[in-house]
């Protein structure tokens, strides 16, 4: 994420360098006509002006994509399962799932029972019988379906042999069964105890937790450790991440607005575009049952630093025509004539191009296509339809 940002922030800063010194260098080179030709307003700027009398329905809009929105990001949910990335029609997906309805599982934990003594701890009759207890406790936890060890292997080899079911309390019975299975036990055995291993079902964020809090309660488990328990921590390492993210970008941004405008009220309006495609992309991944992800957590900031210029561009090109001697109402409607059409071509032109990863056999390209989708045709039409209204009710 670390890399994304600084790459993402590279490429936008040579773009820029690209812009203000190489193209007006080879503009330079080219022949340009001698008297600027009448501009003829487009039908898409006639179509903007003519919303601009229409202010009410706008705003309540762009009030119901917020309303929406708002309702729906509580439930929005933090994935970070890289199996998750793939389509439900995958073939990886498809054999994942095959996994878990016929072996239990695909995705197991791994705990660690605490022994100094290694596998002469399996010959102690009252550990062995403490640590069973622990196990069937273990598996009453929500999302756990079977937690197995060294000690339910030779208890199982007890009950086939003896057809009691319980451990063996002789130690030369116990030996006798470790000797059957001599050429796996070093599998089940670490430097400093004995490994378990936890089948889960359904495992979430929840569950982890109250696996947590076994742990701490019960010393003669060290640690429960595996790829369920890194891809919750990576969801909430995402959950963080993002809200710091977008706290920054705000307010990075709104100190570039003020610094640029030199207004205040200015600024905070032309954050309002900014808030509105935060929600509509948050809304939009619960309403289409995507995830909040490390992809499209990343897409969600970055976006939001694209769409930005929309609200730049305009309020620039109104302050322009108010230095020309233009009037309030002449100086947004030049503003609009002016910046509309590239506003929506790069808006349309980025969501276009995105529009490749539709095609991926990964979900999450799908997902990030979508997010940029929304992201640019929000912030570009909120731009054009509520700054004109808002910023003109600031000036009055």
């Amino acid at each position: 994420m670390r890399q994304m940002g600084i790459f993402v922030s590279l490429g936008i800063g040579y773009a820029g360098v690209l812009s203000l010194f190489f193209l007006p260098a080879v503009l330079s080179r080219v022949e340009l006509p001698p008297k600027p030709q009448r501009t003829q307003r487009s039908r898409l700027t006639e179509c903007i002006l003519a919303a601009q009398k229409h202010r009410t329905p706008i705003i309540v809009a762009f009030l119901v994509i917020v309303a929406v929105s708002a309702y729906q990001i509580p439930r929005i949910e933090v994935v970070s399962n890289q199996l998750m990335f793939f389509k439900e029609n995958s073939p990886i997906r498809q054999t994942f799932d095959k996994v878990e309805k016929y072996f239990g599982g695909a995705l197991p934990l791994t705990g660690e029972i605490v022994s100094d003594r290694g596998t002469d701890t399996l010959r102690d009759y009252n550990f062995a019988d403490e640590i069973l207890e622990t196990e069937r406790e273990l598996e009453r936890i929500p999302g756990v379906k079977s937690a197995t060890s060294l000690f339910d292997m030779i208890a199982g080899l007890n009950e086939m042999a003896t057809g009691e079911n319980d451990y063996p309390e002789n130690p030369l019975i116990v030996q006798r069964f470790l000797m059957q299975i001599d050429e796996d036990i070093e599998t089940w055995v670490s430097d400093d105890g004995l490994r378990m291993m936890i089948m889960t079902e359904d495992l979430d964020s929840l569950d982890i937790d109250r696996l947590e809090e076994f742990v701490a309660e019960h010393p003669d488990i060290r640690v429960i450790s595996g790829m369920p328990v890194l891809f919750d921590e990576m969801n909430k390492l995402v959950v963080q991440s993002q809200i710091q993210s977008l706290g920054l970008a705000l307010v990075l941004i709104f100190l570039i607005l003020l610094v640029t405008i030199r207004k205040l009220k200015a600024a905070l309006v032309a954050l309002i575009p900014i808030v509105i495609t935060i929600a509509a992309i948050l809304g939009m991944l619960v309403i289409s049952k995507f995830y909040l992800n490390v992809l499209t957590a990343n897409l969600s900031a970055i976006s939001i630093g694209v769409g930005v210029d929309y609200s730049i561009h305009l309020i620039s090109g109104i302050y322009y025509f108010q230095k020309q001697g233009l009037d309030r109402k002449k100086s947004i409607d030049s503003a609009l004539a002016s910046v509309s059409r590239p506003v929506l071509a790069n808006a349309f032109g980025l969501a276009i191009g995105m529009s490749a990863l539709f095609f991926s056999p990964l979900r999450i390209h799908m997902q990030a296509a979508s997010v940029m989708w929304v992201a640019m045709v929000v912030s570009s039409t909120a731009a054009l339809l509520l700054i004109p209204i808002f910023y003109s009710e600031v000036h009055k």
